[in-house]
């Protein structure tokens, strides 16, 4: 029981940390105009758009990268069989 009331304890404090992390992320918007909060909005779509851009670009080179292999271990086998 000792344990579970020091968890009980851990757990209160920690979750009073996040709920003023969050209140000072609040107060911190709340100073923001209007177009500001938009822009942030904004960027965090751009951002979230970037990475998916990243990882379709990373997936295509791979791609290319195998097709490449591939040209290059058929053109070695037909000149082996010449």
């Amino acid at each position: 029981q000792h344990v579970l009331h020091n968890t009980r304890q851990e757990l209160f404090s920690v979750n009073e940390k996040l709920t003023a992390i969050q209140r000072e992320k609040n107060d911190d918007f709340k100073d923001l105009s209007d177009n500001e909060k938009a822009l942030l909005k904004d960027l965090d779509l751009i951002a979230s758009e970037l990475k998916v851009y990243k990882e379709e670009n990373q997936n295509l080179q791979n791609l290319l990268g195998e097709l490449i292999d591939k040209k290059a271990s058929s053109q070695t086998e037909e000149q082996n069989a010449l």
